[in-house]
């Protein structure tokens, strides 16, 4: 994704008021240095050393397409089961130092920038599934408009969203949610024991409501992870910034 120049910021100090030096916006495209590769064919460890690598560099446009050296040691390290997997783009990848609090208790961010959903399907088994979470966030797409991977269209994209939606559910996944696509059905939560729709979604607007004030199905009774305020309101399609930071590992 194309990076936007940062803002400067004047600071005067007394009694010199003098003006620091404005904040340079980091260079893009980053510096590329040599990699050398780890060998030929198929290997035990197949990742080169990751110093200087970026979803552009030339080693990983030649070599890793979907650079699934990125999280590969450090899925092999988490030391348990993650609660929650966001995966996604730049935009994922940045909640990770935006947001900490969010990931302080059980949840992973495995977000690439300059990433389209092609790439992420293809490391989505290594990334998501392998890590046995209970919820995934898929978040992509602003690249595939972008053509970072060439020409597609909004079919294919759409396959890609949807065929990692279907492969999180027949892997024991709770909850899947998907963003940047209309489509009700992968936008909603259900109920993961009876499969009774507990929260309808369709873009901003809110529809079915199945739980009960303390957060359990009313089909079933079972409890539902989350933080919620009551049912919908009757206002419809109405957008309110959420901090993701004021909810931490709650999320």
């Amino acid at each position: 994704m194309r990076w936007g120049l940062a803002a400067a910021l004047a600071v005067w100090t007394a009694p010199a008021f003098a003006q620091t030096a404005p904040i340079a916006p980091p260079a893009f495209p980053p510096p590329s240095p040599p990699v050398t590769a780890p060998g030929d064919g198929m290997l035990d460890k197949p990742c080169p050393d990751p110093k200087g690598l970026w979803f552009g560099h030339p080693y990983v446009q030649a070599n890793d397409w979907a650079w699934e050296c990125k999280y590969a040691e450090a899925d092999k390290q988490l030391a348990a089961r993650p609660r929650v997997v966001f995966i996604g783009d730049s935009i994922t990848e940045g909640w990770v130092p935006l947001a900490p609090a969010l990931f302080a208790g059980g949840a992973v961010g495995r977000g690439i920038s300059g990433q389209t959903s092609p790439q992420i399907l293809v490391r989505f088994y290594q990334d998501v599934v392998r890590l046995r979470p209970r919820v995934v966030h898929i978040m992509i797409g602003t690249n595939d408009l972008a053509g970072n991977t060439g020409p597609n269209s909004p079919e294919m994209y759409k396959n890609h969203l949807l065929a990692m939606v279907d492969i999180a559910r027949a892997n024991g996944m709770r909850h899947v949610y998907v963003g940047n696509v209309h489509d009700a059905a992968a936008s909603s939560t259900y109920c993961h024991v009876c499969g009774e729709r507990l929260i309808g979604r369709d873009w901003y607007v809110l529809s079915d409501w199945g739980l009960t004030r303390d957060g359990h199905c009313f089909a079933c009774g079972t409890r539902c992870p989350g933080v919620f305020d009551g049912p919908p309101g009757t206002w419809g399609a109405k957008r309110r910034g959420v901090r993701l930071a004021d909810y931490g590992p709650l999320v």
